[in-house]
């Protein structure tokens, strides 16, 4: 087992040194690399009969997209005069985020992995689709709305699970990081009372008063924990399925899972 978090923590350093323009860091912080897609995009991978050094591409090249896709959403939407301070960080996160999905490109057009640019470009295409339907709120309901979330934080490594044929694991990832993703809104929600998630929730009760009459935020954050009771559940059956599959996995989503509410009473408690 600590071959394998040697291994992991090996290709993390690599793609650090990779996202670490000297330029770039004096103006925007280091882009955070996300261990939980690190940790699914290594298990799948590693059911496959691909080299080491392959394994390794395939990977950098997935989290270097993660993070041109992480890094643009820093940008914001709202107007910014051409010179107000805030704009040159403004343009050069704007930069940060097409060099890194630029580096994902040169790593993987060295190796000749056509398909592989083919499999990312898709994501990232389906993956900025989900962002605008969300930003234009052009949703029906919040099983539409949750779904998307789940779509933007999950779909490139769907992607890698699907073009490898491994259902079980493209499935878990869907939940896995939503479950992630949602714990995050409520820790956020908990220490500061913001969330974007809350926030869009309850412009779904403007845009659909007959469903959504009289949800407040604390009824948002509600809907967001049932929501999260369902991905455990599933992430509770996965394991009793695949415990000894996915040994590996199986020990981070467990942890994870034990996790969630001390987090976010440790977050209350430190903020």
């Amino acid at each position: 087992m600590n071959d394998i978090y040697e291994e992991i923590e090996h290709i993390k350093r690599d793609i650090e040194v990779r996202v670490k323009h000297p330029y770039l860091m004096e103006f925007i912080d280091v882009p955070i690399i996300d261990e939980q897609k690190l940790f699914l995009l290594y298990s799948i991978l590693k059911e496959t009969e691909l080299p080491a050094e392959k394994i390794k591409s395939i990977m950098v090249a997935t989290m270097l997209v993660q993070i041109a896709l992480d890094t643009h959403e820093l940008v914001g939407l709202r107007r910014i005069d051409d010179h107000h301070p805030f704009m040159k960080k403004r343009q050069l996160t704007v930069l940060a985020g097409d060099y890194y999905s630029g580096l994902y490109y040169y790593l993987l057009s060295q190796v000749e992995d056509l398909q592989m640019i083919r499999v990312l470009s898709t994501a990232i295409k389906e993956i900025n689709e989900h962002k605008i339907s969300i930003y234009q709120n052009d949703l029906n309901d919040l099983d539409d709305f949750i779904d998307r979330v789940a779509m933007v934080d999950s779909l490139l490594i769907q992607k890698i699970a699907t073009y490898f044929g491994n259902i079980d694991l493209k499935n878990l990832a869907k939940e896995y990081l939503l479950a992630n993703r949602l714990n995050n809104e409520k820790i956020n929600f908990s220490v500061s009372g913001l969330s974007v998630v809350i926030d869009k929730i309850r412009l779904l009760q403007e845009k659909n008063e007959r469903l959504y009459a009289g949800v407040d935020r604390n009824q948002a954050l509600a809907l967001i924990e049932k929501q999260m009771m369902k991905s455990v559940h599933y992430l509770e059956t996965f394991l009793k399925h695949h415990k000894r599959t996915y040994c590996f996995l199986s020990e981070k989503i467990r942890d994870f899972i034990n996790r969630l509410d001390l987090v976010i009473e440790k977050a209350v408690k430190e903020g």
